[in-house]
């Protein structure tokens, strides 16, 4: 990359300013963890970056996208109100992956992906990690695979991401075997924690299950997904049509706060 010139140097140093300054300690996301519509209206004007917002399309150049992932790293940059042993909810998220994870080896890519962060923010993460003793990798061609490591410290630090960020992972695996089930969500404090909104930590966790499922199937899921987190897990189950459409005061509560998508393989969250 060619260097910049004097000019282009003052002209990145000032945005980089205005950028910090319109920050400061955090800005809300979406739930898919985007900047909302006003915010990057403003961002655009305030840093000049040219591209053009519209509500079908938020995000549409480069520059945009990179200031996207950078909100993204600051929300993530605090210790997780989850776990506040670890530095950062990312770091936390990255760990939970791979060590709940032990067979499996992640592509960079794989694991930016699935915490929606930048592939860079993820690399740093991985060599802490793997100078802690708790990953390993290997590289295959310009590909690099993570994995988690045999280390005596791996098992103590897997429980605690167990008890705290694994209820997403582990609800992910047993409810993949239950039928009917369209969406499912976590809600109440465990998502406003994970949220990273201060509190008590969680006594339980809360489901909404969408859709139709087999109520046998779903008990049977929720008592060994509770087993397996020492937590006891609600499952509360509404219709398609009531997660479109519903009116009631249940629906404006749980919408009004935070979601946290669980990913069930085969249907869209």
């Amino acid at each position: 990359m060619a260097a910049l010139d004097a000019a282009g140097k003052a002209e990145l140093t000032g945005q980089v300013r205005s950028f910090l300054t319109w920050l400061g300690e955090g800005r809300k996301l979406t739930q898919t963890g985007r900047i909302g519509l006003a915010d990057a209206r403003h961002l655009v004007e305030l840093l000049g970056t040219g591209d053009k917002i519209d509500p079908c399309t938020v995000v549409s150049g480069l520059r945009f996208r990179i200031v996207q992932y950078i909100v993204r790293d600051m929300q993530k940059s605090g210790a997780p109100p989850l776990l506040p042993l670890l530095r950062s909810r990312l770091q936390a998220e990255v760990l939970t992956l791979v060590l709940l994870n032990p067979d499996r080896e992640w592509t960079l890519t794989e694991l930016a992906s699935r915490v929606g962060s930048a592939v860079s923010s993820v690399q740093r993460e991985v060599v802490r990690a793997e100078r802690a003793g708790v990953m390993a990798s290997r590289r295959v061609g310009k590909t690099r695979l993570v994995t988690a490591a045999r280390s005596p410290l791996t098992a103590p630090l897997t429980e605690l991401l167990l008890r705290s960020f694994g209820p997403s992972q582990v609800l992910a695996d047993v409810l993949a075997d239950v039928p009917g089930i369209e969406n499912a969500y976590l809600f109440g404090s465990w998502a406003a924690r994970y949220a990273g909104q201060e509190g008590r930590p969680p006594a339980d966790l809360d489901v909404l299950v969408i859709g139709a499922p087999d109520r046998d199937a779903l008990d049977d899921a929720a008592q060994r997904a509770g087993a397996r987190l020492a937590h006891e897990v609600n499952v509360t189950i509404r219709s398609a049509d009531w997660w479109r459409s519903g009116d009631d005061g249940f629906h404006a509560e749980v919408t009004r706060r935070p979601l946290v998508p669980i990913p069930v393989q085969g249907r869209s969250t």
